[in-house]
């Protein structure tokens, strides 16, 4: 039997927290959860309550099957083409990020392109900042997998000092603008309602995987992000299942968990598991392998994805 038709475990709920209990009346009913609901999530704390609800709810649409891939990531000083290339250029100049898509599109007319982030475009000027880059040829803003995670994209997003509403309206532009939008929220010091209310703009994004990121401290830490636990990183995982039931997957990295948490991000909602190598001298193989084991070890079913994105990272 596939494993998507498969019934879910059934455990008993239980919670110490009674606010829950009207959510857990919505989650078995299928109801959309509203703001109110979704603050409690982020309020309360039963941790194992929470991951109870998005592993039903995961269940519900998947079974017990899990999604992964291993994308490849190559590096290039100049315009390089390629069959089925996704081009990522970074920066923060919009007008030199606009000339290097512009001279990428000479050589690549068809390739997907992305550049600048949401973080980067978000503010007074973003609408004119999206009308250049989608003149220049830019397809999507960066974020829709583990180019996240490079070291020059990662700095402008913990660095950012614009809010939720501005970044939310920042999607909202790129999307009149024909540019994709890629569905990641980065965990930031925020109060339940706030935290809620960003999660839940995230319903006028259509997307295949929605991943709430963060990032540890390095040479990019700012006092915007805070450094996260494993229970919070599971709690932000378990929410975004349960609040943004029209995006199919909801995705962990294993680049920001590892093997363990990663493990355990599959019984908290997560459907999708991405482990791309920043380092692309590493096996591609060696790494597929390691993702089918911990989806494996979590008693799920791996499902390898059929077609990966080929990234070159250019500035």
């Amino acid at each position: 039997m596939s494993s998507v038709t498969m019934k879910p475990a059934v455990h008993p709920f239980r919670t110490d927290d009674p606010r829950l209990q009207t959510i857990h009346e919505k989650v078995l009913a299928g109801k959309e959860l509203d703001l109110n609901d979704v603050t409690v999530l982020f309020a309360s704390k039963d941790i194992l309550a929470i991951g109870w609800l998005a592993n039903y709810m995961r269940e519900q649409m998947h079974g017990h099957a899990t999604q992964y891939g291993v994308d490849t990531m190559a590096f290039a000083n100049g315009a390089e083409s390629g069959e089925a290339a996704e081009f990522v250029v970074l920066g923060s100049d919009v007008d030199r990020v606009g000339a290097a898509v512009a001279n990428l599109r000479k050589h690549s007319a068809s390739a997907v392109v992305s550049a600048m982030t949401v973080e980067q475009i978000a503010g007074n000027s973003a609408k004119g900042t999206l009308q250049k880059l989608r003149d220049a040829g830019v397809s999507s803003l960066l974020g829709s997998g583990a180019e996240l995670f490079l070291p020059a994209v990662r700095k402008v997003i913990w660095n950012t000092t614009n809010t939720a509403e501005q970044r939310a309206e920042a999607r909202s532009l790129a999307a009149e603008a024909r540019i994709q939008v890629p569905a990641y929220v980065v965990q930031r010091t925020a109060s339940p309602e706030q935290q809620a209310r960003e999660l839940l703009s995230f319903r006028n994004v259509q997307a295949k995987a929605f991943s709430s990121i963060s990032f540890d401290p390095d040479a990019t830490t700012d006092l915007n992000l805070v450094m996260t636990t494993g229970m919070q990183e599971m709690k932000q995982i378990a929410i975004a299942r349960l609040a943004l039931g029209h995006i199919p997957h909801v995705r962990a990295y294993l680049q920001m968990l590892g093997g363990k948490l990663a493990q355990i991000a599959l019984r908290f909602g997560a459907s999708s598991l991405d482990g791309t190598l920043l380092d692309a001298s590493e096996p591609q193989a060696a790494r597929a392998a390691e993702l089918a084991r911990e989806i494996t070890v979590a008693g799920r079913e791996p499902h390898e994805l059929s077609t990966v994105r080929r990234l070159i990272v250019t500035a």
